[in-house]
């Protein structure tokens, strides 16, 4: 998969953009002063070890924890300042896929994919069968339409949590930890189902993940958390050849694994 990653020289329009934003929960305080900008049509992905913020940069980017200072800022509009009502309709904006497909065992794959449509009531009853099949024939998924979760494969599966991002249309899609715990081959399978939609819907995409072979091969941008605070964010080449400890301890700790 190496080279699949590209330039975003072109794409000026800022999708996502967070400028000096402490975020936590409650009083805690997780995130300190992040500042990320990703641009349309990007596949930005977040590194980091375990408690450094990754997870909660994509709550805060859903505003489901508490910015304490900062601004934050979803297809050029402000948004930290929002209330709830407003906050749904920018949140329509954005997909999430979570780690495990989160598919609802008693719903088919179908029911599972229109799910979001027919709970907000979007659209008609004919246009979610339209478009639910639609996403479902551009993922190669629609033979599997009828079938029910345990009836599937881990792959599948993932491609049915991607649909039901996509269903909604949105903008921008969260993943979070996408190829976690996947042997090689349905982890180069995900990455290239990550790569589609970018290229097949156009979607801004910003990946958690500490999947490193997977990190350098899909990211357009790599942005580096340690402490709640990101340390570095560049191109690839930039983060693979980083001299900052924690980050090139952290983006070779396989080869020293390997070497042991």
């Amino acid at each position: 998969m190496s080279g699949m990653h590209k330039s975003y020289t072109n794409r000026n329009n800022i999708m996502v953009s967070l400028k000096n934003v402490s975020s936590g929960y409650e009083r805690s305080v997780i995130l300190h002063d992040i500042t990320l900008d990703v641009h349309n049509s990007e596949i930005v992905t977040v590194i980091g070890g375990s408690g450094s913020g990754k997870s909660t940069l994509l709550k805060t980017i859903m505003r489901f924890c508490t910015i304490f200072k900062g601004e934050l800022h979803i297809d050029g509009e402000r948004v930290d300042n929002l209330g709830e009502t407003s906050m749904q309709h920018v949140r329509s904006k954005m997909g999430m896929v979570f780690q495990g497909a989160a598919l609802f065992d008693s719903m088919t794959v179908y029911e599972n994919v229109a799910f979001p449509l027919v709970e907000k009531r979007l659209i008609s009853k004919s246009h979610i069968k339209e478009r639910v099949m639609t996403v479902l024939t551009q993922l190669e998924m629609e033979d599997c339409s009828n079938s029910f979760p345990n009836e599937i494969s881990g792959g599948q599966k993932k491609r049915v949590g991607l649909a039901r991002a996509l269903v909604e249309r949105p903008k921008i899609i969260l993943y979070d930890e996408p190829t976690s715990g996947l042997d090689p081959v349905m982890t180069r399978y995900v990455n290239e189902m990550i790569y589609k939609a970018q290229q097949d819907f156009g979607v801004t995409s910003i990946i958690v993940s500490h999947d490193m072979a997977s990190v350098f091969a899909i990211s357009d941008r790599i942005a580096a958390i340690f402490g709640g605070t990101i340390r570095i964010t560049g191109a690839p080449d930039d983060i693979k050849n980083s001299e900052v400890p924690e980050i090139k301890e952290f983006v070779h700790a396989d080869k020293f694994t390997k070497n042991k």
